[in-house]
Parts: C-alpha cells; sequence; structure tokens
C-alpha cells in the first residue's frame, strides 16, 4: 500500500512515478508509487555552502519566542540510566506498525527549488479509533505569534520551522537540515504529550541524506533512522552489529544506552523529504520512512497543509535554548548545537566514507 501524490510541474522519468492522489482514501491509490512534491536529482556538489539555500530569516523568530515560556536546554537528561531492553524491543515494533487513521500533513506548494523545501518532511498524525475530530486539538500543531505582546499558538495555521548549518563529520563538511513543530507554549506535565517536535536531517558527503534525528521521544530514548547506503557501508567496514543491537551502524549498548537506531530507510532515486508518523496522545515519533516505502497508515481521515517558515541556525548564530519537555524526556539536539558534528561520532560507527 503506498500513498502517491501527483505534481505535473515535478514529473520526472525515473523507476518511481510521483502522482496526485484523486481521493484522500488510502484503498484507491496505486500500490507502486512514491509520495513526492518537489524533487531535484541527488546530483549536489560536494562542496556544499549555506549560502547556496537561500535560506531566509521569519520576521517573528519562532524559536525565540519558545524561550519566554519554555526555559530549558539541550540534551535534558533522561531520569533513567537507559531504557530497558522491553523499551528496545518497542521501538522496533512500532517502526513498523501500521495506523488504523490519521491525518496527513503537508507543505503549501511554493515552487520553491530549495533543498530546505525539498526535504520538508510529511507528517502523519495518528487518530484513534472512535475520535470524533480529525486531529484531537492536543495533537494540533500551530504557528508562534504575538498576542498582545505575549507568545501565542495559532493552532489555526499550522506551521513546521527549518533551519541550517554544517558539521565537521570525518573531516568533511556535512549539511544538516533541522525541521520543528510546536503543541502547546505552556510548561506541560507526564502523560500531557511532548510540547514540540523534530526531525534533522544530516546528509553525506555525496549531499545524499542519510541520517534522521528525532528531537523528541515520550521515553527518554534517543531516537535515529539511518540509510540503507549508510547501514551497507557500516556492515561492510565494522562487520555484524553488536551485541544488542540491530545495526551494523549502532556503536555497543554500554556507550550509548539511550539511543536506538530504530530503522534502516530504503534509498531514495531522488532527495525527498521523510514521511515522519506520529503517536496519537503523546506526539512521539513512531516510525520515519522514505516516499518510496510502502505507506504504514490503513486510512487518512483528512488532508492539511501546513507552512514551512525560515529561522536562522547556522553554527555561526546559534539558535536560543529550546524549550524542555516534561521530566524524564528531553530535546536530542537542537538546531545549530555541536558543530562540530561530535554527536554522531559519539552514537554511531560512521564509516569512513561517510
Amino acid at each position: 500500500m503506498r500513498l502517491e501524490i501527483r505534481n505535473p510541474k515535478a514529473e520526472i522519468r525515473r523507476k518511481s512515478e510521483i502522482r496526485r492522489p484523486k481521493s484522500e482514501s488510502l484503498r484507491a491509490l496505486a500500490p507502486r508509487s512514491v509520495l513526492a512534491f518537489r524533487i531535484s536529482d541527488f546530483g549536489f556538489p560536494s562542496g556544499l555552502r549555506i549560502s547556496d539555500f537561500g535560506f531566509r530569516v521569519s520576521t517573528l523568530t519562532f524559536l525565540a519566542l519558545l524561550t519566554w515560556t519554555l526555559p530549558g536546554g539541550p540534551g535534558v537528561a533522561c531520569a533513567q540510566d537507559g531504557p530497558p531492553v522491553a523499551r528496545y524491543a518497542e521501538v522496533y515494533g512500532r517502526a513498523t506498525n501500521s495506523f488504523a487513521e490519521g491525518v496527513f500533513f503537508k507543505p503549501v506548494e511554493t515552487g520553491s527549488p530549495e533543498l530546505s523545501s525539498q526535504l520538508a518532511p510529511l507528517i502523519i498524525q495518528e487518530v484513534k479509533e472512535g475520535s470524533r475530530a480529525a486531529v484531537p486539538g492536543r495533537d494540533q500543531f500551530g504557528s508562534v505569534g504575538l498576542t498582545n505582546g505575549l507568545p501565542a499558538l495559532d493552532r489555526a495555521r499550522p506551521a513546521i520551522y527549518a533551519s541550517l548549518d554544517a558539521a565537521q563529520i570525518n573531516g568533511k563538511p556535512h549539511t544538516r537540515l533541522t525541521y520543528l513543530w510546536c503543541y502547546s507554549l505552556e510548561p506541560v506535565q507526564p502523560g500531557a504529550g511532548l510540547p514540540l517536535q523534530g526531525i534533522r536531517i544530516t546528509l553525506d558527503a555525496a549531499g545524499k541524506p542519510a541520517v534522521w534525528e528525532v528531537l523528541a521521544e515520550d521515553s527518554g530514548a534517543e531516537l535515529i533512522f539511518v540509510s540503507q547506503d549508510l547501514e551497507s557501508a557500516a556492515l561492510a567496514q565494522w562487520g555484524k552489529p553488536l551485541p544488542g543491537r540491530r545495526y551494523a551502524v549502532e556503536r555497543n549498548v554500554s556507550e550509548s544506552p539511550r539511543v536506538i537506531v530504530a530503522r534502516v530507510l530504503e534509498d531514495a532515486p531522488v532527495a525527498m523529504g521523510p514521511m515522519v508518523y506520529l503517536l496519537a496522545g503523546t506526539r512521539s515519533v513512531s516510525t520515519v520512512i522514505c516516499r518510496c516505502m510502502a505507506a504504514q497508515v490503513q486510512r487518512l481521515a483528512a488532508t492539511r497543509t501546513y507552512e514551512l517558515q525560515f529561522c536562522q541556525g547556522t553554527s555561526a548564530e546559534p539558535l536560543p535554548v529550546p524549550a524542555r519537555t516534561h521530566p524524564g524526556s528531553g530535546t536530542a539536539f537542537w538546531p545549530g548545537d555541536e558543530p562540530a558534528g561530535n554527536r554522531l561520532d559519539r552514537y554511531l560507527r560512521l564509516p569512513e566514507g561517510f
């Protein structure tokens, strides 16, 4: 079962074909298709420059507003020393689970050729069976603005905020694109759901998306998804996975007990953003997949659009500290942090060619 969207202006002749569905029902969609908006070949130059992407600074900086009401910092420690073995099994299991029903969020089409637009995520928000609303208010992300001089969240205008920076990994520059979205401007307690969520994409030395890091996880684990190319290269260099691990790219459990590579993504034929599946209530990431992979939702209750807005986030101009999630969880990363790229070096067995 595959989602399918057609954009006549973005037609390409390759193994996969991009189409727009005539119906929101997944049952009506062709089985071998790719969900995509605007895409371009992977032929990015090896010497990527931040200025090449034409990032714009939003007039109202979303991330600065978050710090007014939600103090905190990156890498908030988990209350536990690490997730139990059962947590690993739960993460692996949900990565391949399918939602019975969901709401599909896609970016407003602007015609922008920028990589930041091409890699913008598609969101599938789980809707629990029997829910009257397509998306309960608590699971509806919004745009951040000012009302009477105070930060306010407008759920009627969903927005995802993007930033770009670069990291030195294995002595090579690697472009990173971060996408964040916000559910609440109020401090939250356990069980109330994460107040913000996001995904950071790190490109490999050839300019292809290779690592997808999840911003926040309700359990306190740190979830990472990697490309098949990266896993294959790690397997060739390091051999089989280490004890207690599922993939060759993962480090020893004792080195990074909270880090879990939840899944390996198929390599897309062209640059395209991931599909991010969010659990109802917690807003934790159930899975991340490539649009070229089979859809993991049986029915779409609705299709909505979001605005893609841009914030400064280079290593030279770091963003403010992030919002704190509830005790027992935290933000795994933040745009502009760790410009040296040592986070991925610590958490993954990156092959020399990465």
